[in-house]
């Protein structure tokens, strides 16, 4: 009897420490694992031996072009772990808005690779069968289309590198922007800006010849004012601002003109 109750708490601190976990989760990850504000959960909850999660960088890669997605529009993603001494590995990835909805649909082009899972194709994780990576490096790819949003997207992913008995887990983000001209390409009564997206200058034409009683503003997408001045020239310098979508406000007497722009 004493053996059988020793047995039950070792399969107790087996489950707790992850082990059980690794096993039933070799098929890929449940939802909600990802690591992101919003989960608030990444692989350490069932591979608890492993300490704290690493942030790491570079995970997340995409062929979104720097000037932003166009909803509807389907995009290639890739996540990639590498850890020394380990062949074994696993994953899981979704895409959140500022507020924490999962955004776009993620679509499996290698049934042997990926599975979605959770509702409404909101998280994509790996399988069974692609969790041996070659020369410590594991690679899975899948597709997501972008979905109807002004706002900013961030990828988070959460990765496993090891046994269920020994290994580390990681957590990434990566964020991607709409593509400004799929928004607005402003041109209203000689007033246009260019080009847009910009990495440092943005040219204003204005509806008439330049005078120093034209005054902008700089807003965040969130409409918080990030700046406010006399419009001294022609040019506008953003290359103190992160990267990311803006409004630029023109205003001269009764006139103001409002238009989004994208910092690369």
């Amino acid at each position: 009897m004493k053996f059988l109750k020793y047995s039950g708490a070792l399969l107790s601190i087996l489950i707790f420490s992850g082990f059980v976990c690794g096993v039933l989760f070799g098929d890929g990850s449940p939802a909600g694992y990802t690591g992101s504000p919003f989960d608030g959960k990444n692989c350490t909850f069932c591979h608890a031996h492993v300490g704290q999660a690493v942030q790491k960088t570079n995970i997340i890669t995409t062929n979104i072009p720097v000037c932003g997605f166009m909803p509807g529009v389907t995009y290639t993603i890739n996540v990639t772990v590498s850890s020394p001494g380990t062949n074994t590995f696993g994953f899981i990835c979704s895409a959140h808005d500022e507020s924490g909805t999962t955004l776009g649909t993620h679509i499996v082009t290698d049934a042997n690779a990926t599975k979605v899972v959770g509702t409404s194709t909101k998280y994509i994780t790996h399988r069974s069968s692609s969790t041996q990576g070659t020369n410590n490096t594991q690679s899975w790819s899948f597709d997501w289309t972008a979905p109807e949003t002004d706002e900013e997207v961030n990828f988070y992913a959460a990765c496993t590198a090891g046994s269920a008995s020994a290994d580390s887990t990681f957590v990434t983000s990566h964020t991607v922007y709409r593509e400004m001209t799929s928004v607005q390409s402003f041109t209203e009564k000689n007033f246009r800006i260019f080009p847009n997206p910009s990495k440092d200058l943005i040219n204003i034409n204005l509806p008439q010849e330049y005078s120093e009683n034209y005054n902008y503003s700089v807003f965040s997408i969130k409409g918080e004012l990030i700046e406010h001045n006399i419009l001294k020239s022609n040019t506008l310098n953003i290359e103190h601002l992160e990267q990311g979508t803006y409004v630029l406000c023109i205003e001269h007497g009764s006139y103001k003109k409002c238009v989004k722009f994208y910092k690369f």
